[in-house]
């Protein structure tokens, strides 16, 4: 539970609905990209800042227990930036290489993990 759920009284899936991609990553980036893993409570985020991809993937299920989740991005020539673990709201973030020009693949879930294919090139 975080700190202002247990100041406020919260509940972890009030507190869930505080977070967004954008407050997880940080403000200089925005969403690009979504994917909701159907059936299984969560929805993967990609962001960019310009220079660098950032990936959060944010539980819409299971707010109450801690479960599986993960976020990870790769690029092309590195090896894949992974969160995953049990956790009552979301994984991440997890920041790519620079990779203006670059193709990336992202992906993230919950019990459950999905992966795109090689994307957002250039």
């Amino acid at each position: 539970m975080t700190a202002s759920a247990f100041i406020f009284g919260a509940s972890p899936a009030q507190a869930a609905a505080q977070a967004s991609p954008i407050s997880l990553c940080g403000s200089s980036y925005h969403v690009i990209d979504t994917h909701v893993v159907s059936g299984y409570g969560a929805t993967v985020y990609l962001l960019f800042d310009g220079t660098r991809n950032c990936v959060v993937t944010l539980k819409t299920s299971n707010l109450d227990k801690k479960t599986v989740t993960m976020a990870l991005v790769q690029h092309p020539d590195h090896p894949s930036h992974e969160d995953s673990g049990y956790y009552y709201e979301y994984a991440g973030p997890v920041y790519s290489e620079p990779s203006a020009g670059k193709c990336i693949r992202w992906g993230g879930g919950q019990t459950f993990k999905w992966m795109s294919d090689w994307v957002h090139c250039g």
